[in-house]
């Protein structure tokens, strides 16, 4: 099987897997209010800000991005953001990838996608802007909150760890920090072309069955090859000027119950720590599939303390 039908599998499985794991959206979650441009008004996002809210203070923002196939809502059961909001005074933000039109399938619907990179996942050759998207949700974010422009992050799951990437690299300007799971860097790197150093943490298991974890070969031969969860972190430990070889001394967590045909042992999650820059990672999930199964809360908790410790300077 091609490459490109695994990945349309894998993410359903990644869509429907999120809405039977993870407990209902907590309340304060909701649409956003009135777009301020054109772009969030087609697609509007889903919205979670602290109950209370000081007006002298500026807030993190995070955007999370679904995989393909996914919606606002399974990535919002999947990560738990929503129930950090109010603990550490941040808003999360969950943008709409574009609805596949060419096709519908066969339990109904199109499903989403980002038009992120060379490898994921414009098969159809849409040419959504995507990148000018995520800057739309941003300013209209900001147009109804205070948001601190040197705490911006964005993290992704699958195709959405893609866009990541992509976003990155074209918007390092507005970008502190991003989070790339199960996502991987532009295959031709050189299309990667940041305008200062971002953080970046990249979080893959080792039995990745949609985007292989060593970065084996990805579509037909002749295609660009899919790069490894270490190209992508080291292609941007080169970028932000790291140290080139990086520091594994820290000890393994325990992060994942399993998921999907996973034998995930204890303490499976190992850090390769990139220094010398603003901070490049790699956690690699010993015997993780494309979607494990966190642990909660303590997934969605390191996750956002990863972000939180890497603003701009």
């Amino acid at each position: 099987m091609r490459a490109r039908a695994i990945v349309r599998a894998v993410a359903v499985v990644a869509a429907v897997s999120g809405a039977l794991w993870f407990r209902a959206r907590p309340p304060g979650a909701k649409p956003a209010g009135t777009a301020t441009n054109a772009l969030v008004a087609a697609r509007p996002y889903r919205l979670a800000a602290p109950s209370t809210l000081d007006p002298s203070k500026t807030y993190p923002l995070v955007l999370v991005l679904h995989g393909w196939g996914g919606t606002s809502e399974h990535i919002e059961r999947y990560y738990q953001l929503d129930h950090l909001v109010d603990e550490r005074s941040f808003l999360v933000a969950y943008p709409e990838g574009t609805e596949e039109t060419h096709r519908r399938h066969l339990w109904g619907g199109h499903r989403r996608f980002w038009n992120a990179t060379d490898a994921c996942c414009d098969f159809y050759g849409a040419g959504v802007d995507d990148v000018a998207y995520l800057d739309a949700v941003i300013d209209d974010v900001s147009a109804h909150y205070r948001v601190d422009p040197k705490r911006v992050f964005v993290m992704g799951l699958s195709n959405g760890g893609y866009m990541a990437h992509r976003y990155a690299c074209d918007r390092a300007n507005r970008v502190a920090a991003i989070v790339s799971q199960a996502g991987a860097m532009w295959a031709d790197a050189t299309r990667c072309k940041p305008s200062e150093p971002v953080a970046v943490l990249q979080i893959h298991g080792t039995d990745d069955e949609l985007v292989p974890y060593d970065g084996k070969a990805h579509g037909a031969p002749g295609e660009s090859r899919l790069p490894s969860a270490h190209q992508s972190a080291s292609d941007w430990a080169a970028f932000d000027k790291c140290n080139a070889t990086p520091d594994t001394s820290a000890p393994p967590r325990d992060l994942v119950e399993g998921g999907f045909r996973d034998d995930v042992p204890d303490a499976e999650t190992t850090t390769e720590l990139w220094t010398g820059c603003r901070g490049v990672e790699l956690w690699t999930m010993r015997g993780s599939g494309h979607v494990p199964r966190p642990r909660q809360p303590i997934w969605g908790r390191a996750i956002y303390e990863w972000l939180a410790s890497h603003p701009k300077p």
